[in-house]
């Protein structure tokens, strides 16, 4: 990624066209690291996106809508305070590194004009957004950073805000040849040559790095030592062109691909990176927004993912406990009999058995040889009490065993379908998925409603194939679909598909008159491997039977069936599809 202090002069360049004397009219913060500031100019409307997040930081424009907290957390309410209705005088770069300065003028509580600075550092995981008065106290920020996380340099309100230390550092844009020489030769020398770039002076990236090297004819990872003087003279020269592109604000909004995968971007011609595929955007917002949307939806696709399936795994851990528990029981209730065994010898040998102790031996007239038997005892009370306290128990356990086999069925059909939800979260490939999947383990009570606001029911989006032979087949992406699509949507007639004792897919070939030839069984066969726990595995066993066939299982959880009359075919988890 090569959001570096190039990328942000490009961005600073195009803010200034565009908010100069606007006036900021909402702030909202719709993510603990994201503000968005709802900007009125004289000619449009501009929602001006600042993340601080320590996975894609970056300023964007955005043109939809954002859900917003019920509650707005407290650094969105200092910025309304401080900044709603404010007029952006002017928005500057710090030399050439990636902190952005807003300079804002907003009437304060006494109706007097006073100026505030927003400053955005796009840092990776030291991003943040901090707001300053004009003498540079810090009033907040977005992430504060006490001495417990950071000795050099504190983000903490009533603090002197302090910008990044670059003294060791030089500014490319001011930088002379004498001084260029100098940094090489005062450098390590076992330094590698696009670390160099990168490491001592202010905004370069590595990309740039390595830009340089290759505008030089030199391998980046060179050593400074293995420089000589023509060298020297040609990473200068290349050195130069850069920094007067930056000078000159000679960009190109470029990304690069390799076919469909996103390489890199910049606003500079990066020539290293010809070989690839690239496509020029006509601003600076545009081409952030195709390069960050996808990685963006990506990002926050993998987190929601991750959350859920921790708190399944976590369930699914505490059902298995309970399962060893319950067959832990289950055991004891089946040899119960040993329980009425000591409550019948005790109480035939009350008169030779004494308080206070901890166990007796006595001999078992059950056993054929009357063998001797070691019998606990509670020594806190009497023999007659203890005899009382085992045919107790025997009598419990006697009840239990029904009670138990019940719950170990309950507890088994749980874990078949958290594991089932499980398989589905790993299978879905975007967010509409993981929203459908997180409102189904809403609504069976796995997990916490997000809010108690009153929010539109899940549209199911089933997933739709249609066979060479024309004929329709659908399959489900959640347990609840599943359900849906077996027992509401298909025919009784229509053929029913899933991965033998696996999690996976119901899936369902439809409108279909007559036959199913045998293309199109192999391929609802392949689709039903493919969305099942042995995805991308090879060949997977795959029974089909038609839906009248299939019944709800006993557990009663969503998904979950039992079916009969069905045959096996085999099926190709690793489908093209």
């Amino acid at each position: 990624m090569a959001f570096d202090g190039i990328v942000t002069g490009a961005v600073v360049s195009e803010l200034n066209d565009l908010v100069i004397g606007a006036r900021i009219d909402k702030i909202y913060q719709p993510l603990i690291d994201e503000i968005h500031l709802f900007i009125r100019t004289a000619n449009d409307n501009i929602k001006l996106c600042i993340s601080s997040s320590s996975h894609i930081p970056r300023i964007y424009i955005d043109e939809t809508e954002t859900k917003n907290p019920l509650v707005a957390p407290q650094f969105s309410m200092v910025l309304r305070k401080h900044l709603q209705g404010g007029r952006i005088l002017a928005v500057s770069q710090i030399q050439n590194d990636r902190v952005i300065k807003f300079e804002i003028e907003n009437h304060n509580e006494f109706l007097e004009l006073e100026k505030k600075f927003l400053w955005v550092e796009i840092m990776g995981k030291y991003s943040n957004i901090i707001l300053t008065n004009s003498d540079m106290k810090i009033i907040d920020s977005i992430k504060r950073v006490p001495a417990s996380m950071s000795r050099i340099r504190q983000i903490l309100p009533g603090q002197s805000f302090k910008l990044l230390d670059n003294s060791d550092r030089l500014n490319p844009i001011d930088c002379g040849k004498n001084e260029f020489i100098e940094k090489i030769e005062n450098s390590p020398q076992n330094l590698r040559l696009d670390k160099f770039f990168y490491t001592r002076f202010i905004g370069f990236s590595p990309l740039i790095g390595k830009e340089i090297s290759n505008r030089a004819k030199l391998e980046f990872d060179m050593r400074l030592s293995a420089l000589n003087e023509f060298d020297k003279e040609a990473i200068w020269i290349a050195f130069q062109e850069i920094a007067e592109s930056i000078k000159n604000k000679e960009y190109k909004f470029l990304i690069y691909y390799d076919k469909d995968s996103l390489v890199d971007f910049h606003v500079l011609d990066i020539k290293y990176l010809n070989c690839y595929e690239k496509k020029e955007f006509d601003s600076i917002f545009s081409l952030i927004n195709n390069y960050y949307l996808p990685k963006a939806k990506r990002n926050i696709f993998d987190q929601k993912a991750k959350d859920m399936k921790r708190a399944i795994a976590q369930k699914i851990e505490k059902s298995q406990n309970k399962l060893t528990k319950l067959y832990d029981e289950l055991d004891e209730a089946k040899n119960r009999k040993i329980f009425k065994i000591y409550g019948d010898l005790l109480s035939s040998n009350l008169h030779l058995l004494n308080k206070n102790k901890d166990f007796v031996i006595l001999e078992n007239f059950y056993s054929d040889n009357l063998d001797k038997i070691e019998i606990p005892l509670d020594e806190k009370i009497s023999p007659a009490r203890n005899a009382e306290k085992y045919y107790k128990k025997y009598s419990k356990l006697k009840f239990a065993e029904k009670y138990l086999k019940t719950q170990i069925e309950e507890t088994k059909g749980e874990i078949a379908y958290l594991d089932s939800v499980m398989t589905s979260i790993n299978l879905a490939d975007d967010l509409d998925h993981i929203e459908n999947l997180r409102s189904e383990l809403v609504s069976t009570g796995y997990l916490k409603k997000q809010s108690k606001k009153k929010t539109k029911p899940v549209k199911e989006k089933y997933t739709e194939y249609i066979s060479d032979d024309g004929i329709k087949i659908l399959v489900g992406r959640s347990n609840r679909q599943n359900d849906i699509l077996t027992f509401k949507i298909a025919n009784r007639n229509h053929i029913w598909l899933h991965a033998k004792d696996i999690p996976g897919s119901h899936v369902i070939i439809s409108d279909f008159k007559d036959n199913i030839s045998e293309n199109t069984l192999q391929f609802a066969a392949d689709l039903a491997a493919k969305y099942s726990k042995a995805s991308n595995t090879g060949a997977v066993d795959v029974d089909y039977t038609l839906v009248k066939f299939v019944k709800k299982h006993p557990a009663n959880k969503p998904g979950l069936v039992i079916y009969t009359d069905f045959k096996t075919i085999t099926g190709n988890s690793n489908i093209e599809i």
